[in-house]
């Protein structure tokens, strides 16, 4: 502190017999500014303030700025026998030798003022204040004279309220027959403690104010005999009161924790007179009387205390010791002369003792969380771990000795023990040993065995947690694997149902935090090796090892959960779709209807990054044609999903198509079914396909329809009819004929004989419809050919028959667009010689007649033409005289310039405008500017106008004017290298 400096230290060695720290205490003598004359009586400290007690004065010294000292003065005739200050260093109470008391307010009172309501007191041997006092008030107060007990309370006034009374009041609340030694709170103000050499009195209370306190006093005490001792009393820091005798032995009484936990009850190691005491946070302060000795007693340990001896310059005087309770400071002083107890490190061993006693939260409340502190907190861990491991009963049969709730308390401290053990350096193999020596086995019952596993958890979740924090990964993997067997086996010994829950919710909790570090492998042989097939997929999915999930499922049959988890890929976008196309040909073997639906679902779905590929599921498809061997195609599910991927799903994909068709083609059973498959793709148009093997499939499964048709697609009509033809098939060759017609059409207008048709195709045509008339006529007698005709009558005659499909053939040539192919004349070669032409009149006549309407409609056509040709003549005729007598006409934007004078071009009618160019003159600019350039024609042309005024003077002029641009005329081409600014124009 400020001006003090160190006279002498004594200070115990700083390791006791055990080799534990111990605390460092000096002594340091405080230099004063003045002189004691060997006056001091009494000092009291509080709060760093000091009150220094003389015989007729005070001195107060505020330690935070020792240079300024306060001097009171004690009334006159009056003289100093006690001295008392509050906590906050503001209240002072001074007693004198004729027992008056008076008052000073440190802070603003010059001088003391007599406290009238304390007349009549005698000796004061103890002042309590009660928290928190205030500036200008203590609150209300303990005090104990040598033979009551009262209750004061004093409040300050300011100059400026007059002479007020300070004391409020003093009421007497309790009364003794034996000498006081004095009175005290303690826990916490909430009991009230009286002394004397013979009894220990005790009030509990709810609080310090003047009507508890009176009410509780009057109740009847609980009493302590005290054995008639000369005991000293002083109160902790905590509030706790401490009794001792002055003399040897010195039995102690008190209620301080740290003596209670100690058992102290004497110290014999003192063996002289004890004149004072104060307690700090873990000390005793004893001062000896008539020797310069301070003993100090460690209130942890028993026969533990230090002697520090006083500088030897105050060796001729008795010393007495007080302290500062509020800021922790000792002080020792005698007549002359004050010194300071300097107090470094008072916990460093306190650690120890609580570590001795078995008080492990106190002893690691002293080890700050620092790194020189490590092992020592260490130390303190490993025993303390033990110690809750023992009173939880590790390793005892206790539950049929306590309730349900006493063993919940019990398995709790033990959990606590283990987590605390797993924190500190105690051995890893140690504790593993110990926990696994309590595994099922006999002689050890299921209770004791469950306990010892979910210790185990436990310690190795701790282990862990330490592992990944410190990021050792061979140690997570190891653990973590230790972990999830430990947690399994637990679970499977486990019956009741609840333990099971909190135990299944703590391994996937395990799983979901910690998944990251596992060795999947190891995992997957722990999970599987104790049957917790659940437990497996979980961790699968959580990894998401969806291969793993899929081949689980495919492996146990569970075709639903496969294909859930086969859409759960898909729609991951963090994983390959290759196990998708991999367990195709499995999951649509053996369950094809889901499969199929899955996979539609996953065409086209949107928010995914890898579209489904149906390319890759062909195979799958190929196998399950080949294997299923079903006989409908509409069970067939590899047609079906072929089928909905082209019409509902729109896919136009050239191998797709192709497959689809030769699995129609390749299925030999329900013909009539395939057929309208094949039909409905090739009339819809719906894409490509290999045109080559689709028809030589239908050529081979006798579906000809299907192959005329592809062989239309492909252009080849004259082997489409020769199929239609082969197989008997007339209506097919008639629909070969249309399509012929349909695809060579002309554009809309085209004439309907065929004169406008190319020879090459009114060749080709002509020639399929005589083949296909050759055929109906050489087969009319054939059924396919009678009933496509329309003969009813088998027995009918031979011509008659012909006549029929004769007709029939000019009948369906009068449909076409093309009508006028085949005529009369182009069928009747083709009958047979033998058939008389007679027969065939009405056909003959009709085909005339037919004709001649033709040659007529030609005729009217022709006429129709010439008259549209002559219109058009004289339209354009006229359209070219309107043309001629057409006039150009020009726009002037508004504001545009003359192109010489830049001015307004449209300030004058005289406007000459070139529509080429569009460069516009006022006439007189123009006339101004050919003059200039001395064209001598227009020169000669002006002067004779100016002269004679004749109208053909004006009219060559006005000619020469608008014959062209005088800006663009061939003239101005010589001025090409002059500049259009001159050079003063660029001056600024």
């Amino acid at each position: 502190m400020a001006d003090a400096t160190v006279m002498s230290s004594a200070v115990s060695d700083k390791t006791n017999s055990h080799g534990s720290e111990q605390p460092d205490f000096s002594i340091e003598q405080v230099q004063l500014q003045f002189g004691l004359n060997h006056d001091l009586r009494t000092i009291r400290v509080a709060n760093d303030h000091m009150v220094l007690f003389m015989s007729s004065q005070m001195a107060l010294i505020d330690l935070d700025n020792p240079s300024q000292v306060k001097n009171v003065p004690l009334p006159a005739n009056e003289t100093f026998k006690a001295g008392f200050i509050d906590p906050s260093g503001v209240h002072v109470i001074v007693q004198t030798h004729s027992l008056s008391c008076f008052y000073l307010h440190a802070p603003t009172y010059s001088q003391l003022k007599p406290l009238h309501k304390f007349r009549g007191i005698t000796e004061i041997v103890s002042i309590e204040f009660s928290p928190p006092t205030q500036e200008l008030s203590t609150g209300d107060f303990l005090l104990a004279t040598e033979s009551a007990v009262y209750i004061g309370n004093i409040k300050a006034h300011s100059a400026t309220e007059g002479n007020k009374k300070d004391d409020k009041f003093l009421k007497q609340v309790w009364k003794s027959d034996q000498v006081l030694v004095g009175a005290v709170f303690s826990k916490s103000y909430t009991q009230i403690h009286v002394f004397s050499n013979y009894k220990h009195w005790t009030w509990d209370t709810f609080d310090t104010s003047l009507g508890e306190i009176s009410r509780v006093m009057k109740t009847a005490p609980i009493e302590h005999e005290l054995n008639g001792k000369q005991w000293m009393l002083c109160s902790s820091p905590d509030h706790s009161f401490v009794l001792i005798d002055q003399q040897p032995p010195h039995a102690i009484e008190s209620d301080h924790p740290e003596i209670l936990l100690s058992n102290l009850k004497q110290l014999d190691e003192i063996s002289g007179t004890l004149h004072q005491i104060c307690v700090s946070s873990h000390h005793l302060f004893c001062m000896a009387l008539n020797a310069p000795i301070v003993y100090l007693v460690n209130t942890l340990s028993e026969g533990s205390f230090q002697k520090i001896s006083l500088p030897e310059v105050a060796k001729s005087t008795q010393y007495s010791i007080t302290s500062d309770v509020t800021k922790g400071t000792y002080w020792v002083y005698n007549r002359n002369s004050i010194f300071e107890i300097v107090v470094e490190n008072e916990s460093i061993s306190v650690w120890h003792n609580y570590y001795k006693l078995g008080k492990y939260d106190e002893a690691l409340a002293c080890l700050p969380d620092e790194p020189v502190n490590a092992a020592k907190r260490d130390m303190v861990h490993i025993r303390q771990g033990y110690d809750y491991l023992q009173k939880g009963g590790f390793g005892l049969d206790v539950g049929g000795e306590h309730t349900d709730d006493d063993n919940t308390q019990l398995a709790a401290l033990q959990i606590k023990g283990m987590k605390i053990l797993a924190e500190s350096s105690e051995s890893f193999e140690k504790v593993c040993l110990m926990l696994l020596n309590h595994r099922p086995q006999a002689g050890i019952s299921n209770a004791r065995a469950a306990m010892s596993s979910r210790l185990l958890v436990e310690y190795l979740l701790i282990k862990f947690r330490l592992a990944r924090e410190a990021r050792n990964h061979i140690q997570m993997v190891v653990l973590s694997s230790l972990i999830v067997e430990q947690l399994l086996t637990t679970l499977s010994h486990t019956q009741n149902k609840t333990s099971r829950r909190e135990l299944d919710d703590q391994f996937r909790e395990f799983l979901q935090q910690n998944f990251r570090y596992f060795d999947k492998d190891t995992i997957y042989q722990i999970i599987s090796r104790l049957h917790f097939h659940d437990k497996l997929v979980y961790y699968a999915d959580l990894i998401k090892d969806y291969d793993y999930i899929i081949h689980y499922y495919i492996d146990r049959s569970e075709w639903s959960a496969a294909l859930a988890s086969v859409a759960k890929v898909f729609f991951s976008n963090d994983h390959s779709n290759d196990i998708i196309y991999d367990t195709s040909s499995t999951l649509l073997l053996n369950y094809p209807q889901g499969t199929v639906e899955m996979w539609l679902k996953l065409q086209n779905a949107e928010g995914v990054d890898e579209a489904f590929d149906p390319i890759k599921v062909l195979p799958a498809l190929l196998t399950y044609n080949r294997q299923s061997r079903l006989d409908s195609v509409g069970d067939n599910k590899a047609i079906t999903y072929l089928s909905r991927l082209i019409y509902d799903k729109a896919v136009r994909n050239r191998t797709i198509n192709n497959y689809y068709l030769m699995l129609l083609l390749a299925y030999s059973r329900d013909y009539e079914v395939v057929a309208k498959h094949l039909m409905k793709f090739l009339q819809s148009g719906i894409g490509p396909f290999d045109s080559q093997v689709v028809l030589r499939m239908c050529v081979a499964q006798q579906h000809f329809q299907a192959a005329v048709w592809v062989l239309i697609d492909l252009g080849l009509y004259d082997q489409a009819l020769e199929v239609s033809i082969r197989h008997r098939l007339p209506k097919l060759g008639e629909f070969v004929l249309r399509k012929y017609d349909q695809n060579h059409r002309e554009d809309e207008g085209t004439a309907s004989t065929g004169v406008q048709l190319s020879r090459a195709n009114f060749a080709n045509r002509k020639r399929l419809w005589l083949e296909y008339s050759r055929y109906l006529i050489d087969e009319v007698e054939s059924d396919p050919v009678r009933e496509f005709v329309g003969i009813g009558d088998a027995e009918m005659d031979h011509s008659k028959k012909l006549n029929l499909v004769l007709r029939f053939l000019l009948e369906l040539d009068g449909q076409m667009k093309q009508e006028g192919t085949v005529t009369l004349k182009d069928l009747l070669p083709l009958l047979p010689d033998s058939v008389i032409i007679n027969d065939f009149r009405d056909e003959i006549v009709k085909s005339l007649n037919t004709y001649n309407s033709s040659i007529n409609q030609l005729s009217l056509e022709m006429k129709e033409s010439l008259s549209i040709a002559a219109r058009l003549k004289e339209e354009i005729r006229e359209m070219t005289q309107v043309s001629t007598k057409a006039k150009l006409a020009s726009v002037i934007q508004p504001g545009e310039p003359c192109h010489l004078c830049q001015k307004l071009l449209l300030s004058t009618k005289s406007v000459v405008y070139f529509p080429n160019c569009h460069h516009g003159f006022h006439k007189q600019c123009v006339v101004r500017a050919y003059l200039d350039s001395g064209n001598y024609q227009f020169r000669k042309a002006f002067t004779q106008f100016k002269r004679h005024n004749a109208l053909v003077n004006k009219e060559e002029m006005e000619k020469m004017l608008v014959k062209e641009c005088f800006l663009c005329s061939d003239h101005n081409i010589t001025t090409i290298d002059e500049p259009f600014e001159e050079e003063t124009g660029w001056e600024l």
